[in-house]
Parts: structure tokens; C-alpha cells; sequence
């Protein structure tokens, strides 16, 4: 095996640990946006959810919790989610899971602004 061969299968098993390590458990608070899509160019990904949430910020923290599909449950697992931040002004907030994720039939996100400022976040869910 050459070194760039070498090279490459060593950061693609690199890169295969992350994305598995990158998983997120429920509860787990990131910042600005959350990313779990293992396949983002797989045909089968079909999208249910694409919404916007914009809401003016105040003095205080806001914090609302979202459920998708809003009743019920998809009818096939969640295959990508996509929570994208899309403050300008670098004064996002934090995405956690509550509940359903990857592989489930329902997700429950909590969105929490920095105080002071809005919600301004797209969202995509796609399922098998």
C-alpha cells in the first residue's frame, strides 16, 4: 500500500469514527446548528419538514420546543435532520434533542436563543 493510499483509508476510518461518534443522543445541546445526515445524497432521503422558525428576540432567553411531524409519527425512520442557524449576526443559540432523532419516527428539538436575540433557524427532516 503507497503512502497516499495509506493516507487516504486512514482518514476515511477517521472520518467514519467521527460521524458514528457524531450521533446525538438525546438531550445533547450543541451550538448554532444541528447536522445528522450519514447519507445526504441518498435518493431514498425524502423531505417532510422544510420550515422556517423567525422569531424577534426580547431582554430575556427564548426558548420553544418544537415536535415533528407536529401529531403522531413519520410513517417510515428520520434519515437526515437538518436544524440550520441562520442568524447573521453570530448571536445564534443552541439546538438539543429531546426526543426521536435519527432512525426513530419523531423528533423533539428545543431551540434557545442568546439573550437578548431571536430564532432565526431552517429546518429539514427527511425520512426513508
Amino acid at each position: 500500500m503507497g503512502k497516499t493510499t495509506f493516507l487516504f483509508v486512514a482518514s476515511a476510518a477517521l472520518c467514519l469514527y467521527l460521524c458514528t461518534a457524531a450521533v446525538i443522543k438525546e438531550g445533547t445541546e450543541l451550538q448554532d446548528s444541528l447536522v445528522i445526515c450519514p447519507k445526504p445524497g441518498d435518493a431514498a432521503n425524502k423531505l417532510q419538514i422544510d420550515t422556517n422558525i423567525n422569531e424577534p428576540g426580547h431582554w430575556g432567553v427564548t426558548e420553544r420546543t418544537y415536535s415533528y411531524p407536529e401529531g403522531g409519527f413519520f410513517a417510515n425512520p428520520i434519515t437526515c435532520i437538518l436544524v440550520q442557524d441562520l442568524s447573521s449576526d453570530g448571536k445564534g443559540g443552541s439546538v438539543s434533542t429531546l426526543e426521536g432523532g435519527l432512525n426513530a419516527k419523531r423528533l423533539t428539538i428545543k431551540l434557545r436563543s442568546q439573550p437578548g436575540h431571536g430564532l432565526n433557524y431552517k429546518i429539514q427532516i427527511y425520512t426513508s
